[in-house]
């Protein structure tokens, strides 16, 4: 190589590592302003939502709202835009059970933007109603399954405040696109159409037009208006702190029942301190690079080998910090999930329905396991946690979490939750049938009942039985997979469940139960409980003021003991609780036994915020069931897939299907791919420093790069975690673990040794022979 070549190779590998450097200081500085209006602008309606809810009646309605529509207009900046409202009324008591003590209820509301978040199934949206004062309504189809009703029905319902009769039609019945997503996560009516937690049976909501609401059911009622605002070139800190003032605003302007909610004031927060984040380690990589630079004009061997060790450092740092961010992004997606894959739907009804998705989604390519669930809010004491129902004995085969996260095994976990479950009878339904016939005695007239069933997948479904009439009642079995979809066979009577509706006590006696030509019968060792043993038949039961239960159970059943259950390490601190050992609490209002089988840091597919509850599905069915309760629907499917991207592919392929996957979003992502940029021009930079270092510090290079190498990982090892903490918006679950780079170490060890032996190399060649010097004495 001439020394012209040399020379410009030389002032090229400085040249451009100084503007490297001088990119990435102005990289840093540009930080936020455009990218985090581009962050807040693409955030979910979740994270910058107002919400104030307040009580209104029919009188009072036009001033609170708009004085609420003013204060919190002003304090989005004008940017607030048209606002959903949402109606909740008091409850009514369901027809013909008005003089019960505790009769079922409905519950009408009204939300403004309905149709832009649902479909309808059947029948028409709800007018203002006619001319004779009938309301009218439309029910979800869940509710619209669990209460009987259906579009073209008239009923008449009796308010359990005023006692005044409503008459209603029902105009349709409508299905929620997403009815567990974060806009209707407030109220768990709205997804499985029945809420009983608060000693009631309510179903519902029936929804109604805003003004019919206005004019018959605004009787001291709660309200709420969501204002999902654009802030697309707003000044986010200024209406943030406007929206932390609007409570002041809103009283002052005399709703004092008025309250306002909103997370815009944290998300702006938290992007802040991924600016700041994000900021300090670009800054820090160039500040590094600069006094790698900087060792470089130094003309001496050592100072010029502390060059080597920092670039090496700098690059192993980076490359880990990167690994790391990758390894936790793919953390809480399986985390987020809990499965390779997490699909959930509408508890009842949808495309395919609730009996026939199990089926279909074992069909999809890919999938080894689907494995249904229960994931709901409850109350623990007075506190919001998640609860998620899986059998054990199929934990192992979808359940995916972390190993650090619990000092026991997945296996372990399953083995400890499977203790405790109670003796579970049933009975089989051979074939594949698509009826189920019951015959019956009814001597006091029509009995509805529910009957329970379970696939060969291990979900659980309440299906409504046409009211028991003396002779054969058939049960539509093919309706519950839904068009073109299979149940999963083989089926299992579960139980069946009683329910007066109007007062009115009955008897029916249950004779004989048939299915595909076939007469059920239970097997050895078990028999019916919860009813009484028929002379001729099966079971008789009666049903007057309250919910019966009749199911099959093991003849030697011992007593039920306590739930077992996985819980989170903040709730069991929270309530002294610890592996193996009994406790107490207070579970949706009612003491609960349960024994611990292991206590974990996060439990995945939870609410990062909440504390969670894991517990086997079967034995939360069963509890349900003898308390006279609906099963719990599966709310979602866990899938087990080797291929998940071919999985994703084949559910796009099918759009009409009413599921969603469960997916996980950052709101600091407009943030990161600019920063992601700057490291990896940072990152080419320490790389051509290193090579210029290593050339000019000499033999010694390969020692220096060793320390600097080791330098590196320990740092990324302490700080790595911390940055990409720091970089998310949103709470980091599971916590980041350090990913260190060990390839790219190695390899630096490597590249240094070669350019240390050419080193070597060429000045040995470049040494003149020894030349005799004579010697005159």
């Amino acid at each position: 190589m001439s020394k012209w070549s040399r020379v410009l190779w030389k002032g090229l590998a400085v040249v451009l590592p100084a503007a490297a450097l001088a990119g990435l200081g102005g990289y840093a500085m540009s930080l936020g302003g455009p990218d985090l209006s581009e962050a807040l602008a693409s955030a979910p309606p979740e994270a910058t939502s107002v919400t104030v809810t307040g009580l209104i009646t029919a009188e009072t309605y036009a001033r609170i709202d708009g004085v609420v529509r003013e204060r919190t207009g002003a304090a989005l900046g004008g940017a607030g835009g048209e606002p959903a409202t949402r109606f909740r009324s008091d409850a009514y008591a369901m027809p013909g059970q008005e003089n019960l003590r505790r009769p079922e209820r409905l519950r009408f509301d009204s939300v403004s933007d309905l149709r832009e978040h649902a479909k309808l199934v059947e029948g028409a949206w709800p007018g203002h109603g006619g001319a004779d004062g009938t309301v009218q309504a439309a029910v979800s189809q869940p509710a619209a399954t669990l209460a009987r009703l259906r579009a073209g029905q008239e009923i008449t319902v009796q308010g359990r405040i005023d006692g005044k009769p409503v008459k209603v039609r029902i105009t349709g019945v409508y299905l929620l696109d997403d009815p567990y997503g974060p806009r209707w996560a407030d109220d768990p009516m709205l997804a499985r159409g029945v809420d009983e937690r608060d000693y009631y049976t309510t179903y519902g909501p029936l929804m109604v037009d805003q003004r019919t609401f206005l004019d018959r059911f605004a009787t001291n009622v709660k309200a709420s208006w969501t204002f999902v605002p654009d802030l697309t070139g707003a000044d986010a800190h200024a209406t943030a702190a406007r929206v932390e003032r609007l409570r002041e605003g809103l009283l002052s302007a005399g709703c004092a029942d008025c309250t306002p909610v909103s997370a815009l004031p944290a998300t702006v927060a938290r992007l802040d301190a991924v600016t700041a984040a994000s900021r300090a380690a670009v800054l820090g990589l160039a500040g590094g690079l600069g006094a790698a630079l900087l060792l470089l004009l130094v003309r001496r061997p050592g100072v010029r080998g502390i060059s080597v060790a920092l670039a090496a450092a700098l690059v192993v740092t980076t490359v880990s910090t990167a690994a790391t961010w990758r390894t936790s992004q793919a953390d809480q997606a399986t985390h987020q999930a809990g499965a390779d894959l997490r699909v959930h739907g509408p508890a009842e009804g949808g495309t395919p329905h609730a009996l026939g998705r199990g089926s279909a989604f074992a069909a999809l390519p890919g999938v080894t396991a689907a494995v249904p669930a229960h994931r709901v809010t409850v109350v623990v004491d007075l506190h919001d946690a998640t609860l998620v129902g899986l059998d054990a004995d199929r934990l192992g085969q979808a359940y995916r979490i972390r190993p650090d996260l619990s000092d026991r095994t997945v296996a372990e976990l399953a083995a400890g939750l499977a203790a405790g479950r109670p003796a579970i009878g049933g009975l089989p339904v051979p074939g594949t049938p698509r009826t189920l016939t019951v015959e019956a005695e009814t001597p006091d007239g029509p009995l509805p009942l529910v009957l329970v069933v379970s696939d060969a997948l291990g979900a659980w479904h309440g299906v409504p039985v046409p009211p028991l009439r003396t002779g054969a009642t058939d049960v539509d079995l093919s309706a519950l997979a839904g068009p073109g979809e299979e149940i999963a066979y083989p089926l299992t009577v579960r139980g069946f469940l009683g329910r007066v509706v109007d007062g009115v006590p009955r008897t029916a006696t249950v004779t004989a139960l048939r299915a595909g030509g076939q007469t059920l019968t239970l097997p050895t060792g078990q028999q019916w409980t919860g009813g009484e043993q028929a002379d001729s038949g099966l079971f008789t039961v009666r049903v007057a003021d309250s919910a019966v239960t009749v199911r099959p159970v093991p003849t030697a059943a011992p007593v039920d003991g306590p739930l077992p259950v996985v819980v989170t390490a903040d709730l069991a601190a929270a309530h002294n609780l610890e592996t193996g050992r009994e406790s107490v609490i207070l579970l949706e209002r009612k003491p609960v036994r349960v024994k611990v089988a292991g206590i974990v840091d996060r439990l995945p597919a939870t609410t990062p915020a909440l504390p969670g509850i894991l517990a086997d599905w079967p034995t939360l069915q069963v509890r349900e069931l003898a308390a006279g309760r609906l099963p719990a629907p599966a709310t979602d499917w866990w899938l087990a897939t080797g291929d998940p991207q071919r999985t994703r592919a084949a559910l796009a392929a099918h759009p009409g299907w009413d599921v969603h996957l469960a997916r996980s979003r950052d709101l600091a992502a407009p943030l990161l791919g600019d920063q992601r940029a700057a490291l990896l021009l940072g990152l080419a930079a320490a790389l051509a420093v290193l090579v210029l270092a290593a050339l000019l510090a000499g033999a010694r290079a390969l020692f220096y790069a060793a320390g600097g190498v080791a330098a590196g990982l320990g740092l990324a090892y302490a700080l790595a975690p911390g940055l990409v903490r720091a970089a998310q918006a949103a709470p980091v679950v599971p916590e980041p673990v350090p990913d260190l780079a060990w390839p790219v170490a190695v390899a630096i060890l490597v590249l240094l040794a070669g350019l240390s032996g050419l080193v070597h190399v060429r000045r040995g060649r470049a040494r003149p022979e020894a030349v005799p010097v004579p010697v005159r004495v």
